[in-house]
C-alpha cells in the first residue's frame, strides 16, 4: 500500500502518513496499526535447538535398530529393507527435510512396515498387488 505525507502529524507527534486510496487516518502506523507486523516493539530472542547427531554405526542408533530388526526377520537384503535403512541413516545424521525429523520418521516407520510384512514367506508380486486391494 502506497502513502502519502501531507505534512499532518499524529498526537504523538509523529508525520501522519495517508493512504492513497481509502479512508483516511487519524493517527499515525504506531499508535494505530494496520495489523500486528506494524506495532514498533522488540523481537523476541530466537532460541535454536540443536539436534545431536548420531554415527549410524554407533550402537542404539536407528540405523542399528533398523538393521538389527531386519536382520532378525530375514529380510535384509530386500529392497523395502535397504529403504528403511536409508531412511534410518537420515534420521540419525540429521538429514531431514523442511518437515523436520517427524516426516522421516514417519517414512522410516511404513518402511519398516511395508518391509517386516513379507518376513518369513516368498510371495510373488501378483499376490502382494491383490493382498493390498
Amino acid at each position: 500500500m502506497e502513502y502519502i505525507d501531507e505534512g499532518e502529524t499524529c498526537s504523538c507527534g509523529r508525520v501522519l502518513l495517508q493512504p492513497s486510496t481509502g479512508r483516511r487516518r487519524t493517527k499515525c502506523l504506531i499508535c494505530s496499526p494496520r495489523d500486528r507486523r506494524d506495532r514498533r516493539r522488540p523481537q523476541a530472542e530466537v532460541v535454536v535447538l540443536q539436534v545431536r547427531e548420531r554415527d549410524p554405526g554407533e550402537s542404539g542408533s536407528l540405523t542399528e535398530a533398523s538393521r538389527r530388526a531386519l536382520t532378525e526377520a530375514g529380510v535384509v537384503d530386500t529392497w523395502e529393507a535397504v529403504a528403511a535403512i536409508c531412511l534410518a541413516e537420515a534420521v540419525d545424521r540429521g538429514k531431514t527435510g523442511a518437515s523436520g525429523p517427524a516426516g522421516v520418521i514417519r517414512e522410516h516407520r511404513l518402511a519398516m512396515d511395508h518391509a517386516m510384512r513379507n518376513a518369513g514367506e516368498e510371495a510373488s508380486i501378483i499376490e502382494i498387488i491383490f493382498a493390498e486391494n
